[in-house]
C-alpha cells in the first residue's frame, strides 16, 4: 500500500514540474515575438539583403552574426546578444558606387568590405572607418595602384625608402688559378749533336742557379773546333782574325767565355764538355737521359722562374663591360689564409668560353704589395687556388634597393609612394648590382619614395585589384 502511494506521488510530481517547464518556454518565446517573426522573413534571411540607401531608418544587427537583421530592438536567437543599431552607411554591405565617381569614401582596416561615404564606425569590429581617397592613377599591365590607410601599413610592416644619388662602388667576386709566367719559362736545347755522357741535373723540380752545371756531352763538332782552336794559338797567334772567328764558333756551340779563356790558356782539349745553366729557376720539363744522343736544337730542359706568376682570373660575360686593363686586384688562397696579394690587370682574352661563357683576364701579382708581412710570395704555386675581388667604381648612379624590385622574368618593377597612402607600381630598367642595391637607368628619379619592405603583401593586392578591373598582364 505505501509503495503504491510512493508511486502515485512520484508520477503527480513529475506532471507538475512538465508543466511548469512548459509554462517557462512558452513565456520566454512570447517575450521575443518580433526577433523570431522577424527571423522569418527576408531581412534576416543568412544572406545579405539589399536595403533601400535613401531610407532615413536604421536596422538592429546583431554584431557576432551580421546575417541577422530586424527593424526594432531585440536579442540574437542564435548568440542571445542585444541587436545593436546601424545605419544605411555602416551596413556591412558594400555600396554600389560608380566607379568614376571622384568622391571619397570610408573603409574599414580591418574589414574593407564596409564601404562608406560619411565617417562612421564598423558595424562588425567598431572601428573607426578610414578615409581613402579617390585616385585616377594607373599602375601597369597586370598591377593596379593601392590605396592602403596607417593602420593597414602598420599591419603589413610596409616601409619606404627615399631613393637618392650616390657613388656606386661594385664589387667582382670571383676565382682565379695560378699559372706560370710565359716569359719566365726557358727552354735549354742541345748546342750541337752529340752523347750525353752524364746529366748532373736528371730530374724535375730540381731548383737550379745560373752557372750550375747540367750536363756533360762529346761532341765531334765541338771537339774538332776545340782542336783547331789550340793549334791556332800554337802555330799562328799572329793570325788574330782566324783566331776570333774561331772563338766565336765556340761560344756558338755552346762553350761560355769562362771556358774559352781557360782553353787558351791551359792549351788543352777535353773530349766532353760541361754545359751550365744561363738562367735560374725550377726545372719542370727533362727531355734527355743520360747516355741518350741529341741533335742540335733538341730541347733538354724546360725551366721555370716561379716569382714571375700569372694569376688568370674567370669573369663572366655579362660583367666583362666593367673590366678595364689596370684596374687592381685583391686575391688570397684558402692555403695561406693569412695573407693577401695585390696585383693588376693586364690583358683581358679575346675569346668567350663556348660552355661556361666566361672569359679570362690576366692578373700580374706584385711582391711588394704582399699584405700581413713576411715573405709568402715565394709560396704561390702554378695551379694554385685564389679567391678574388675586383672593384670597380661605376661614379654617380641613381640607386634603389634591391628589396624593392620586383622581377617577372621580362620587366622589373618597383611601387612608389605617389601620395601619402597610394602606392603605385612603376617600371624600370636596371643596370648593374652593386651589393644590396641597383642601378637605375630608367623609370624612376631622385627623391621618390619606393617600398623596401612589405613589398609582397602589396604586391598581392595589386595583382588581386588589377584581377577585379581586368586589367591583364
Amino acid at each position: 500500500m505505501l509503495k503504491q502511494a510512493a508511486k502515485f506521488l512520484t508520477a503527480c510530481g513529475l506532471a507538475v514540474f512538465a508543466i511548469f517547464v512548459m509554462t517557462s518556454c512558452n513565456q520566454t518565446w512570447e517575450d521575443q515575438p518580433q526577433a523570431v517573426a522577424e527571423e522569418t522573413t527576408p531581412l534576416q534571411s543568412p544572406l545579405p539583403q539589399k536595403q533601400d540607401q535613401d531610407t532615413e531608418s536604421g536596422v538592429y544587427l546583431c554584431p557576432m552574426h551580421p546575417n541577422i537583421v530586424a527593424h526594432e530592438p531585440g536579442r540574437c536567437p542564435i548568440c542571445g546578444m542585444d541587436l545593436q543599431l546601424s545605419t544605411p552607411r555602416q551596413s556591412p554591405l558594400p555600396q554600389e558606387r560608380d566607379q568614376d565617381t571622384e568622391s571619397d569614401v570610408y573603409l574599414c582596416p580591418m574589414h574593407p568590405n564596409i564601404v562608406a561615404h560619411e565617417p562612421g564606425k564598423c558595424p562588425i569590429c567598431g572601428m573607426d572607418l578610414q578615409l581613402r581617397k579617390k585616385s585616377g592613377t594607373k599602375g601597369i599591365a597586370g598591377r593596379s595602384p593601392v590605396q592602403l590607410v596607417p593602420l593597414q601599413r602598420q599591419l603589413i610592416n610596409l616601409r619606404t625608402a627615399r631613393i637618392e644619388m650616390s657613388e656606386v662602388m661594385k664589387t667582382i667576386r670571383t676565382v682565379g688559378i695560378m699559372k706560370l709566367d710565359d716569359s719566365a719559362l726557358v727552354t735549354i736545347s742541345a748546342w750541337t749533336a752529340g752523347r750525353i755522357e752524364k746529366l748532373y741535373v736528371n730530374k724535375t723540380e730540381t731548383q737550379v742557379r745560373k752557372g750550375d752545371r747540367l750536363y756533360s756531352i762529346y761532341s765531334p763538332d765541338l771537339y774538332s773546333t776545340m782542336q783547331e782552336y789550340v793549334g791556332l794559338l800554337e802555330k799562328r797567334p799572329e793570325n788574330t782574325r782566324l783566331l776570333d772567328a774561331t772563338r766565336t764558333r765556340l761560344s756558338l756551340l755552346g762553350l761560355s767565355d769562362a771556358q774559352i779563356t781557360s782553353l787558351g790558356t791551359e792549351r788543352q782539349v777535353s773530349p766532353t764538355i760541361d754545359v751550365s745553366s744561363q738562367v735560374e729557376g725550377l726545372v719542370t720539363h727533362l727531355g734527355v737521359q743520360q747516355g741518350g744522343y741529341v741533335k742540335t736544337g733538341d730541347p733538354m730542359y724546360t725551366i721555370a722562374h716561379l716569382s714571375r706568376l700569372w694569376l688568370i682570373v674567370t669573369i663572366y660575360e655579362f660583367e666583362l663591360g666593367l673590366i678595364e686593363p689596370g684596374m687592381r686586384v685583391v686575391a688570397t688562397s684558402p692555403a695561406l689564409p693569412d695573407d693577401a696579394f695585390e696585383g693588376t690587370i693586364t690583358l683581358t682574352n679575346h675569346k668567350i668560353g663556348e660552355h661556361a661563357r666566361v672569359a679570362e683576364i690576366r692578373v700580374e701579382l706584385d711582391r711588394r704589395y704582399a699584405q700581413y708581412g713576411g715573405d709568402s710570395f715565394h709560396r704561390l704555386l702554378p695551379e694554385m687556388y685564389m679567391d678574388v675581388e675586383i672593384q670597380t667604381n661605376l661614379g654617380e648612379q641613381l640607386v634603389v634597393p634591391a628589396s624593392a624590385v620586383f622581377n617577372t622574368g621580362k620587366r622589373d618593377y618597383v611601387f612608389i609612394e605617389q601620395d601619402e597612402g597610394l602606392f603605385v607600381p612603376r617600371e624600370v630598367r636596371l643596370g648593374a648590382k652593386a651589393g644590396d642595391e641597383f642601378v637605375v637607368l630608367d623609370g624612376l628619379e631622385s627623391g621618390m619614395s619606393v617600398v623596401v619592405d612589405g613589398t609582397f603583401l602589396l604586391d598581392s593586392e595589386s595583382q588581386f585589384r588589377a584581377a577585379a578591373e581586368g586589367n591583364e598582364p
